[in-house]
Formats: C-alpha cells, structure tokens, sequence
C-alpha cells in the first residue's frame, strides 16, 4: 500500500489526544480511615467492571476515529499488481491502534496490559514490514522516471472491431496510444505492434519520431484472427533489445480476452520469460484492459466447406456454409449469402439460434472455368461483432484428373474387358456413341479415364500424367512395373487395386515396395458362394469419408457371385473401410509413402453379379477416384502464420501438398548426418532401408523433421511399443525418450508445432518396425495423420532455398514471396513474412504460367487465403487465475484506465485509492462515539444522583415503629 499525501500519516500521532485526555481525567481516591466505608466500597464493587469496560469502548472508537482520519487526509492506494494482501493488513494496523488505546485503560493490570503492549508490537511490525515490502516489489516493478524504450502494442483482433457505444474497441485502442505518445516524457522512444493472429510490426525499432508514430497510428487497421499473445510479446521484446535505453517497458491494449494467451502452457511462457531476460532489464508488461460488454448478440460465420477436395467443371459441389451463435442472446440471422464471381446466392431460411448452437446452410454451384476460384460466404445479422460476419475459402476447381485403368485384356470388344465398366462409371459416354448422335458435342468431363492393357502398359513403361492408376482383375505385374507402381504411390499417387477372379494372391501377398508390403489386405480365399447365398454390402460399415455418401444408396442390394476372403490385416497403417454383410472386408486402405493404396475385394464387373447395375456403383468408382486423387488439389486455404509454404504441387504426378515429415535415413546407429534424405507420410513403418537392405548389421538410423497442426485443441497422447527406441522433441522438449513410451502433450488448435522424432535400431537388431501411435480428441489410436503433418519447421524460416522471385498483394500490404521446386519436382510459394486474414493474389512469372495455368485466375494470377480462427467470437473474459499465471512469468500490470497507464511510463505507482471507505468508516465512528459517550454520561449520571438514606442507630427503625403501631390498633 502506498500513500498519495504521505506526510499527512503523522496524523496518526492524533491517537494519542484520547489517551492523554484519558489520563488527566484519572482521579485518585483519597483514603479515610472510616469503618463504614467498607460497605460502601463492598457495594461498588459489582460496578468498576462496567466502568472498565465503557472506558475500553471509548478509547478504542476515540483512537481508531483518529487513525481512520489521518489514513483517510493521507489517501492510501492499493496498487493494481500489488500481491501484498492488504485486505488483512489494513485491518492488523487498525486493530493495532484500537490495542495501543485500550492498554491505557488496563493500567491497573499490569498482565493483561503488557499481552495488549506486546499485541500491538507484533501488529505493527507485521504493517510495517508488508508496506517495506510493497515500497521495494513497486520500486523494481515501476522503475524511476528519464528515458525509456517502449513497445507500444494494440489488439488488432475481431473482437476489437466490435462497436461499444457508437466506437470500436481498437479506435478506442489508437486514441489511448495517440494519447501516450503526445504526453510521454522527452527521452521516451515507442516501437509498434498490431497485435493478431500473426503480429504486425509497423515500427520495428524504438524511435522518438512523434508524427512519424501519429501518422502510423492514423492508418493502423485490424490484423483480425485471434491475438496470440505470446507470439506479440516476443515480437515486442525483439523491437525493445533493438532501442538504446536500458529500460523497457511494453504496453499492450486490448479487450482482455483469454483465447489467445495459452496459460495452460507454462513451458511457453518460461522461453519468453527466458527472452526478456536477455535485455538489460525485463521488460514491465502494462496491460491496459478496454471495457468489454457482459453479453453481446452474435453469429458467426464458423466455415465454409466442400462436399468434394476433388472439383471440377463437370457437375455441382456442394458448399456448405455453417453458422454459429457465439454470442449470450437469441439470434435470427436475415440471410446467409454466397458469393462466387459475378453470381450471388441467398438463404433465408434460418430460424431462430439459441446461445451457443450452430446451423448449416448448403448451396450447390457449377464452377464454369477452370483455376483458383474466390468463396466469399457472408451472414446478414446485424450484430455486434461484424468481424466475424464473413469468411473466404478459395478453392481449386481442376480442368481434368487423368486415371489410368489398367486390365489384362483377352479381347478386342470393349464391354468384353474387365477395366470397361470402371472406365464407363469414370466416364459414361462412349465416343463412339456420341459421334453417333447428330449435332451431339463431345460432353467435358473432369476425370478422364484411359483404358490400356497390362500388356501396352509394360511394353511403354510409362505411366504418363496420370494421377490416379487403376488394376482391374489384373493377375500380376512384371517386377519392374510393380517397383515403378510402388514408387508413384510413395510419391503421393492414388492406386486402386479391384481383386478379380483372375489375381495371383501370390503375386499381391507379396508385393513390396521401399516402404514395406504394398497391399492393404492378403488375399486369402476366392469365394464362389451359391446364387442363394451370395454376400451383399453392409451399408453400415461404409465409415470412410469417401463412402459415407453412398450410405443411401442402392448397394445394399448388390449381390456378389464370387470374392476374395481376407484376414484383418496388421499392419497400423491398413484400414478397412467397408465390409460385406458377412463380415468379410470389401475395400481396405493402406497409407504407402506419400500416397494410399485402395483393395476391392471382389470384381467390378458382370463377372461379380448385378453390383456394375446398380445405381450407386457410378458414385462409388467416383468417391474412390476422387479420395485417391486428394493429393492433387492444391490446398489454397492456410492458416495464420509467421512464414509459410503454400504447396502447389502441379508438376508431378501425384505430388502431395508436403504433407508429411522429412526423413533422413542411416546405415549406421549412431549417425548424425550425411543420410538419405525423403518425404515419409507416417513414423511408423517397417524398418527397410530404401534400397531394400536385407539385414540391419551395423545399426540404422531415421530422424524425421517438420511440423504438425491439429483442427481440435486438447490433450494428444504418443504411444509406441516397448521395444521400439523413439525419442520424440515437440517445440525442442523432450516429450518421450528412453524407457518412457507414452507421452501425453497439450497442443491448441491451428498452431503449428516442431516436431523431432529419432529412432534408433542397433547393431544386428531384431527390431524390425517403428510403431508410434497417435489419439486425441475425436481421434482414434491411429498412425499420426498425414494431413496434419509438414515438412517445414519454425527453423524453415531462415531456409534461403534459391527460387523464382515474386511479389504477393495482402489485405494490408505487398510482400516478397518466390516460388521453389521440390526434389519431387512439386512446386511451392514460398512467403517469409508474417500471413494475417485475407486474401492473397501472387504475380506468376511468365516462365512458370504453362506449369501453374491450372491454378491461374483468369487473369494469370494465383489466389490463395488465411482464414481467420472462430474461437475469437467467445468473448471469454481472462480470469483472475489466469492473469496470476501470466504474471508468475513476466511482470505484469493491470490497469484499468488510461490515467494508470500514464502513471507507470512516468514510474509511478497506480491503483486503487481507499480514502473514501475511510473516510466514511470515521464519519460513522465519529457518530458512534458522540451515541456512546451520551450512553455513559446518563449511566453515571443516574448512579450519582441516586438518594441514600442514613438511619440512627439509636433510634428504632421506620419499620420497626410500623409495625409496632399495628399491634396498637390491632390491625394486621
């Protein structure tokens, strides 16, 4: 506790005035030896307690009356990160002067009187060393005046764009920083921060320039997403080591929401503790907290989807555009809209959405060209929070997917070859009846299926351009066009492999790759089951994300006259997505490499029964297409980010998007470089060298390199098998090494995290597979998904790898990007700024158009954007916990006004003044000693004037005579 007017606390010296008028007011009996007296002094014994006790009440509210006056004129303040707990100490030091009184008033017990004396030494200490210890944490906390560095940091996030009283948050956020400047001390020099989902540095080194920072704050704009807290006070402590002045100070103004400040990770916060304490002095962090509304009315706009990753020209897409009420009220949105092009699409159907409840409103579109086309889904509610109104997703509408169907063709008719009724459902409109229909134009189809034999296929070699391959009842393949099939998977090819009467089981059990067996399942029996008992499908085990559409259709009554019969498989890497009604497996997938390989367990042709004639077969060849050719899509959509690579992957075929982690390879245990370097879709394999080493004599090594971001925040558990030698870093902590082989580890969503796995097999080892296991919230133990995975790193940022320079035009500026090719031959944007919501359009060299015109705009540009996190919309204010948590690292202040913030740039304490409850306890104290010293003055004065009556003991008494008259006259 500090004092504003410390010199009038000698007014506590006034507590002494009762007690000296308490003194002179003692009078001392004058003894006469009178034996009579000693009745008298018998009858007032009963009172001197009564007497003792008024003159304790009265000294104690005479005494505290005058502390509470002295404290009251010296305007005490608790300040706002005090941790001193004043609310006992406070009432100690008052306590303290109410037992200095009353031990005047127990001089004739000397006992009790030194427990009182000794009472009030114990108090007073306790006070005077809590304030000591105030006076210094303040000292240290706020520093002195002159000359200072300070990072100025406005919260740039959606929420601050919500409007309170005709003013959004943030233009309330530029006036205060506005004001701070204008007023600062000579001597002060400000960088600034736009705080966000990344952080924008507008100035990047502390300077004194006053209009140069006034006329930045002028045209400082939201960077929108969610601030994440952390990553903007490193940023802050970064402009502040580049200033001159040792001391620091960073000024952060915001609406105090918790999403963003990631408390629950304490080991984050210990590397920015680390951080500031590499300046020469740590950095006092002023949080000045905006006011923020209980409960607001809000929707919002939570995602927009596709029902396809594939889209083409060919036919509708479903989008499905989800709303959300984030806000305390009922809502009812007005309308959703959809924007594509020039063409606008309207909902209006929505009804009333409670708190916290969602709804999806589906449209359907026929994209028209080709390239990377702009989604712009907007909700008409007028809310509180426009921020969250609205939301971009650009996708990749593709010109064609080429699929090769590959069949052992024994004839020359095309409805006689098994892969026909494959490449009809591909494509369902034969050539040669379309030139048959007159004025008929050859319809335009995205995928685009060429049939060829296995005995043209082997001759030629040559996959070509296809991104997905597809063996219909093909027996077995010659050694060199399995090894090639095998390497295109690895790469992040699609193959289907639809098991016919005709497959050698021997030849696909043992089929085998550089990355361990090839097919999901092992073909065990074939099955010929009579007309009576043929299998159907059980629609109920269509889990797959590739087949639950298909759930309603009519392959539930395909019945199948002959299938292969195969075991569960187990391999972590095989999944079986579909089963007959038997139970037996129907279509089973296997994660190869970069790429995935689909088993159909049973013909696709006449030769199976009716399944080619049922309706839903031309869907399902498509799904399985489609979910092969997932790879081919570019991912156009990222997430807020310092740095990223947006993977384009158009040049080979099937490149993936970089998902996955890099690997490098060891011949021996105890290597640390110079391996064999690839791309791995998963940690958990088989242990085979890639060049198929037959035994591990002399110890290998893998260590996979890069990142993962998960969709849902939680708690994800690694677990791997006790024999297997992992060692696993995430953000460069050591999450699992040595004899522990389980690791539970919080990671937030959206945030990309580094990640360092290290195996190790010995010399001669019998250990033959890495198995890392992987779950989470919704999600099973599995593999780690390759989608949440990337080579790239945080330490990727400083990768100078050489490429085709270029430009890219944000929502806020234009920054320097170029554009890189993989060893694969995949093509990525590369960008080492910072990446907030928005929209992108990069400038395509003329040099790369050819390669990239499948992404291109019409006008030759490529799109992509950053979308923002919905978790903003919360409005979850951070708690008292949590601010006591930040504070346990850096040196926090809270302040509530901009009055306070002003107060410690200069070095002053702030916080909370008490003088008016003091000033209001001594006005009722004031009351109540005038009530209980009238009380008294009657009490003692109705005890003096009271009659006694002396009687002659030489006379007969009153009641003596009394009664004697009565024997007189006889009366009773």
């Amino acid at each position: 506790m500090l004092f504003l007017n410390s010199w009038l606390l000698l007014g506590v010296l006034g507590v002494s005035i009762p007690v000296i008028i308490h003194l002179l007011n003692r009078r001392h009996a004058k003894v006469v030896n009178w034996g009579a007296m000693r009745f008298l002094l018998d009858s007032i014994i009963s009172r001197r307690r009564r007497v003792l006790l008024e003159e304790i009440l009265l000294l104690a509210v005479r005494c505290l009356l005058m502390a509470l006056v002295a404290l009251a004129l010296a305007r005490p303040f608790v300040s706002a990160s005090s941790r001193i707990p004043w609310v006992v100490v406070l009432p100690a030091a008052l306590l303290a002067v109410v037992l200095f009184g009353v031990s005047f008033a127990l001089w004739r017990y000397p006992v009790w009187r030194r427990r009182v004396v000794w009472a009030v030494v114990v108090l007073v200490a306790l006070v005077v060393g809590a304030a000591i210890a105030e006076r210094q944490l303040n000292l240290k906390r706020f520093g002195g005046g002159g000359s200072r560095d300070v990072a100025l940091v406005l919260d740039g996030s959606s929420s601050m764009t919500m409007t309170i009283e005709g003013e959004s948050n943030f233009a309330r956020a530029v006036k205060e920083a506005e004001t701070y400047i204008e007023t600062a001390p000579r001597g002060y020099s400000f960088s600034l921060i736009i705080g966000g989902s990344v952080p924008n540095v507008l100035v990047s080194s502390p300077t004194p320039d006053r209009k140069q920072l006034q006329d930045l704050l002028r045209e400082a704009v939201p960077v929108q997403g969610t601030m994440q807290a952390l990553d903007t006070l490193a940023v802050a402590a970064t402009t502040l080591a580049r200033g001159d002045t040792p001391s620091k100070q960073i000024v952060m103004i915001g609406d105090g929401q918790s999403v963003g400040w990631r408390t629950g990770e304490p080991d984050l916060w210990a590397y920015l503790q680390e951080a500031f304490t590499r300046l020469p002095t740590p950095p006092q962090v002023i949080w000045r907290r905006l006011s923020m509304p209980q409960t607001i009315r809000n929707a919002t706009l939570a995602g927009v989807t596709l029902s396809r990753d594939i889209v083409g020209t060919d036919r509708d897409v479903r989008i499905d555009v989800t709303i959300a009420n984030t806000g305390g009220e009922t809502i009812t949105p007005q309308d959703v809209r959809l924007t594509i092009g020039d063409k606008v699409f309207s909902d209006r159907s929505l009804a009333q959405l409670q708190p916290g409840v969602s709804a999806t409103v589906s449209f359907r579109h026929r994209f028209e060209r080709a390239g990377a086309e702009v989604i712009k889904a907007q909700v008409i509610a007028n809310d509180e929070m426009p921020g969250d109104d609205e939301a971009l997703h650009v996708v990749h509408v593709m010109d064609q997917l080429k699929v090769l169907v590959v069949d052992a063709a024994t004839t020359s008719r095309f409805l006689g070859r098994p892969g026909a009724f494959v490449t009809l459902a591909l494509k369902p409109v034969l050539q040669e009846l379309s030139s048959l229909t007159e004025g008929a134009a050859a319809q335009e189809f995205l995928v685009q299926p060429e049939l060829t034999s296995l005995y043209d296929l082997t001759r030629e070699g040559d996959i070509g351009d296809a991104r997905v391959v597809v063996l219909v009842d093909v027996p077995q393949l010659p050694p060199v066009l399995a090894n090639r099939l095998a390497t295109f998977v690895d790469q992040g090819g699609g193959l289907l492999v639809v098991a016919g009467a005709g497959a050698s089981s021997a030849f696909y059990n043992d089929w085998r790759g550089s990355g361990g067996p090839v097919m999901p399942l092992q073909l065990d029996t074939l099955m010929r089951p009579a007309e009576t008992n043929r299998p159907s499908l059980a629609l109920n085990t269509f889990s797959h994300s590739a087949l639950k559409p298909l759930i309603t259709t009519d392959l539930g009554v395909a019945a199948f006259a002959s299938y292969w019969q195969s075991g569960e498989g187990d391999s972590v890497e095989t999944r079986i997505a579909a089963r007959f009604d038997n139970g037996d497996p129907f279509i089973s997938e296997r994660a190869y490499g970069r790429g995935v390989v689909l088993q159909v367990n049973a013909p696709l042709d006449s030769s199976a029964g009716n399944m080619v004639s049922r309706q839903g077969f031309v869907p399902l060849v498509h799904e399985l297409v489609y979910y092969l050719a997932r790879p081919v899509a570019a991912n156009l959509n990222l997430p807020p980010s310092r740095g990223a690579t947006l993977q384009l992957g158009v040049s080979g075929a099937g490149n993936k998007t970089g998902s996955g982690l890099r690997a490098e390879y060891f011949n021996t245990y105890l290597a640390k470089r110079g391996g064999t370097v690839r791309i791995d879709a998963s940690v958990s394999k088989l242990l085979k060298w890639p060049g198929e080493l037959p035994r591990i004599e002399n110890g290998m090594g893998i260590r996979w390199t890069g990142s993962i971001a998960l969709p849902v925040s939680g708690s994800y558990v690694f677990e791997t098998s006790p024999s297997c030698n992992l060692q696993i870093l995430v953000n460069g902590h050591k999450v699992m090494a040595g004899a522990r082989k389980r690791a539970e580890v919080e990671f937030a969503k959206g945030i990309r995290y580094d990640l360092d796995i290290e195996f190790r097999a010995r010399p001669n080892s019998d250990t033959r597979r890495v198995h890392l296991d992987f779950s989470g919230p919704n999600l099973v133990k599995q593999a780690i998904p390759t989608e949440f995975l990337s080579p790239e790193t945080s330490r990727s940022g400083a990768d100078k790898t050489p490429g085709i320079e270029t430009t890219i035009k944000g929502p806020a500026s234009t920054l320097p990007a170029r554009f890189i090719t993989a060893a694969n031959g995949s093509m990525a944007l590369r960008i080492d700024q910072n990446l907030v919501p928005g929209l992108y359009t990069a400038q395509v060299p003329p040099s790369l158009i050819e390669s990239l015109k499948s992404l291109l705009t019409s006008d030759g540009t490529l799109l992509f954007g950053v979308a923002v996190d919905g978790e903003e919309s919360q409005l979850t204010p951070l708690s008292t916990e949590e601010t006591y948590f930040i504070g346990g690292f850096v040196n926090l202040v809270v302040a509530s006004s901009a009055e306070d913030v002003m107060s410690a740039l200069v070095g002053k304490a702030f916080g909370q003044e008490l003088w008016r409850a003091l000033a209001l306890a001594a006005f009722v104290l004031l009351f109540l000693e005038v009530v209980l010293t009238r009380w008294i003055a009657v009490q003692r004065r109705e005890g003096v004037d009271g009659e006694i009556n002396f009687e002659d003991a030489n006379k007969p008494s009153a009641t003596f005579r009394t009664q004697l008259n009565n024997l007189k006259t006889g009366t009773r």
